[in-house]
């Protein structure tokens, strides 16, 4: 993903990144389908190129702390599909779990826009479209509540 802010690409090179970067997504495809969570091609494309990343935590950011988080989505999604599921009815979208944020803090999810979300038991943020959304993510800027 090139159009990516520098700071942002250098900090997810540090983590393992490089442009180009490919990762077999056929793992998180089968398990969350027994979920009953359909990996869309947004997710899918996220993470191939960014899935297993682990970013440690940084310091202060453009709004918020630049927190730690695990682009794996099977950090701690199990037993939180039910968290996805209400989100997804709620919003009419299909919000699919990329990760965690802030060593559990939050789930971080991706819908089949391309929107990047913070998504908590009573709280869905989103960080923006993908590149700017994963920018928000590793810059520190505070996520919009929509719901």
């Amino acid at each position: 993903m090139s159009d990516l802010d520098p700071v942002t690409q250098a900090t997810l090179r540090s983590a393992g990144w490089f442009s180009g970067r490919r990762v077999d997504t056929s793992l998180w495809r089968v398990s969350f389908a027994e979920a009953g969570l359909v990996l869309h091609p947004a997710a899918e494309e996220f993470l191939a190129e960014f899935g297993g990343l682990r970013v440690g935590s940084r310091g202060a950011g453009v709004t918020r702390a630049r927190e730690a988080f695990d682009l794996d989505p099977m950090s701690l999604w199990r037993s939180e599909e039910d968290r996805f599921a209400a989100w997804n009815e709620a919003r009419g979208a299909m919000v699919f779990p990329v990760g965690e944020l802030g060593l559990g803090q939050a789930l971080l999810g991706i819908d089949e826009h391309g929107e990047l979300y913070s998504v908590q038991p009573f709280r869905l943020a989103t960080f923006g479209l993908l590149p700017a959304g994963l920018d928000g993510l590793v810059l520190g800027a505070m996520p919009h509540r929509v719901a």
